[in-house]
């Protein structure tokens, strides 16, 4: 990033963006398989607890209340303001490029998504023990490591470390952030005003 720039941190977010695609996808795949189908796995997650399945429940099988719904739809319709979200917008070449930009974007978001449900739902049915507490947390890093090949389940393990990176590099300061660069293009802008007006 340091020699690089932008361009070296835009394509090592596309690096860790697939290594987060495929081994989200693989896991929850294997986590599907396992439980013995999509259908199946509904079946078994529905007997189990039946609140489980459905998105209006909270903790405990009590409804989400108001503040609970307006906290989910913030959060899934704020995903598209993040700052490292529009920082790779704001890089695009030209406005034609927007619309499959969005739709890469898109496909991504939702799939991964979907993907971490997935393995968070499977593994309540394929991990030998139930994960409690802080563990539940780590229910990639157990289905990983138990239902793997110890290099496979290293490749996928890579996951976490892409997140951590991905989470950290804007906090340490080497990706410029959109209210840095804007702050940065205001100021160069009052200058040149400033030295123009002399």
């Amino acid at each position: 990033t340091f020699f690089g720039g932008f361009l070296a941190v835009s394509w090592s977010d596309v690096l860790q963006g697939t290594l987060m695609f495929f081994a989200l996808v693989l896991v929850a795949a294997m986590g599907v398989f396992l439980a013995g189908g999509a259908g199946p796995a509904l079946t078994a997650l529905e007997a189990r607890d039946a609140a489980l399945l459905d998105p209006f429940i909270g903790t405990g099988a009590a409804p989400l209340g108001w503040i609970g719904i307006v906290s989910l739809l913030g959060w899934g319709l704020g995903y598209a303001g993040q700052p490292h979200i529009l920082a790779r917008f704001m890089a695009i070449r030209s406005a034609g490029e927007m619309t499959a930009a969005r739709r890469i974007a898109m496909v991504w978001v939702v799939t991964v998504l979907l993907a971490a449900v997935l393995v968070g739902l499977t593994g309540i049915l394929v991990l030998d023990q139930p994960l409690a507490g802080a563990d539940s947390e780590k229910v990639f890093i157990y289905m990983a490591t138990q239902l793997f090949h110890p290099v496979l389940a290293g490749i996928c393990l890579l996951l976490v470390a892409a997140l951590g990176i991905l989470a950290i590099v804007p906090e340490l300061g080497y990706e410029p952030d959109p209210e840095t660069v804007m702050r940065e293009n205001v100021a160069e802008g009052m200058a040149s005003l400033r030295s123009n007006s002399r």
